[in-house]
C-alpha cells in the first residue's frame, strides 16, 4: 500500500501484504488458495524461481486480493536486493545454550 501524505487510511481500506515463501508449491499453494477469498490481502507468492510464482499465479484467475508473484531466496532480501544475514546461513556460527 502506497501511503499518501496527510491522508489517514481507516481499517476498512487497509490493505495488508503477506509473503507466502513457497506460494507456488503443494503446500504454499494451499495456503494462497485459503486467503484468496480475503480482499483485504495483497498476497506475496514467493519461492526461488520467478518463473514459477508467475505461471501459478496466471492458473488463480479468481483470487480476490492481488496476487503479487515474487521471487524470494535465502541468499538475498526481497525489497531491496542485498544479502540477508541469517542465523541459520552456514557462515554464521550457531550459539549453544546453557543448560
Amino acid at each position: 500500500m502506497t501511503s499518501v501524505p496527510g491522508k489517514r487510511h481507516t481499517q476498512k481500506e487497509r490493505r495488508h501484504r503477506l509473503l507466502v515463501v513457497g506460494g507456488y508449491g503443494i503446500f504454499g499453494g494451499r495456503i494462497v488458495q485459503l486467503l484468496e477469498s480475503e480482499p483485504r490481502l495483497i498476497l506475496l507468492v514467493a519461492g526461488r524461481s520467478l518463473a514459477k510464482a508467475e505461471a501459478w499465479c496466471k492458473t488463480r484467475t479468481g483470487a480476490a486480493p492481488p496476487l503479487v508473484p515474487t521471487r524470494f531466496d535465502r541468499n538475498g532480501d526481497v525489497a531491496q536486493g542485498r544479502p540477508v544475514r541469517s542465523r541459520l546461513s552456514p557462515a554464521a556460527p550457531r550459539r549453544r545454550r546453557s543448560r
